[in-house]
């Protein structure tokens, strides 16, 4: 992956909660790192947060982390992206690399059939747009 399309921020080594965030939009990405940040309990303050661009950089950086004998804690991964869409990425997740911890789908499809297709595709839950930080703690709590 290209410097400009993964980004991670340092934290200290003894936090045990590492996001991976996938959306097409630097600004939605931007704005759900904030929101796990500013999470009252101050739980998720100092975590691991990546960025992906896009579906195929999301499972590069899954299958990089899977080698170096670590993992996410979460994805949160958008639907829409131009190269590889959340559900597709989402199913080599699941399937190829054989990730089994939460996977958060977060879209502005509102569609039945689209949510229905990133739940079938091996989503946990389907979070749409526009994300709350109450709703977003709320699921990150339902998987503790």
């Amino acid at each position: 992956p290209s410097p400009s399309s993964l980004t991670a921020v340092s934290v200290p080594p003894n936090n045990p909660y590492r996001f991976l965030i996938v959306d097409d939009s630097a600004l939605n990405r931007k704005m759900i790192m904030r929101l796990i940040q500013s999470e009252k309990s101050g739980r998720f303050r100092d975590a691991l947060l990546q960025e992906a661009d896009d579906g195929s950089t999301a499972i590069d950086a899954l299958q990089s982390a899977l080698e170096m004998g670590e993992t996410y804690d979460f994805i949160l991964m958008d639907y829409t992206m131009l190269k590889v869409h959340g559900p597709d990425a989402v199913a080599i997740m699941r399937k190829d690399l054989k990730y089994h911890r939460p996977i958060i789908g977060v879209t502005g499809n509102v569609l039945p059939k689209d949510i229905a297709k990133f739940i079938s595709s091996g989503v946990n839950k389907v979070l749409t747009k526009p994300l709350t930080k109450s709703k977003l703690m709320d699921t990150l709590a339902s998987f503790q």
